[in-house]
């Protein structure tokens, strides 16, 4: 049947509620990391002076935070796919 607050099946909703809490802490930590690394990744390309590795590592680094930004975002979406799945409201 469906789990709510009413069920009695409690383990199902701490299970819920603890999966919840970790990826929005995932979240939190994604986005900073991502914000810190785009911060870094500018300054890297307006003081690379026309050196192209530095330019490229700036990219680069715009780049592994896009990549940052996705993978937090993806965290964000599975509690309401488990949720789905196990069917709890």
């Amino acid at each position: 049947g469906e789990v709510d607050a009413d069920s009695d099946d409690w383990a199902m909703i701490c299970l819920i509620s603890t999966l919840n809490g970790i990826t929005n802490w995932i979240f939190v930590l994604m986005l900073i990391l991502a914000v810190l690394l785009i911060v870094i990744a500018g300054a890297m390309y307006m003081s690379a002076g026309g050196d192209p590795k530095r330019t490229e590592k700036g990219k680069n680094f715009i780049y592994f935070a896009i990549i940052g930004l996705v993978i937090a975002l993806i965290a964000r979406f599975i509690p309401p796919v488990v949720r789905f799945f196990l069917g709890v409201k």
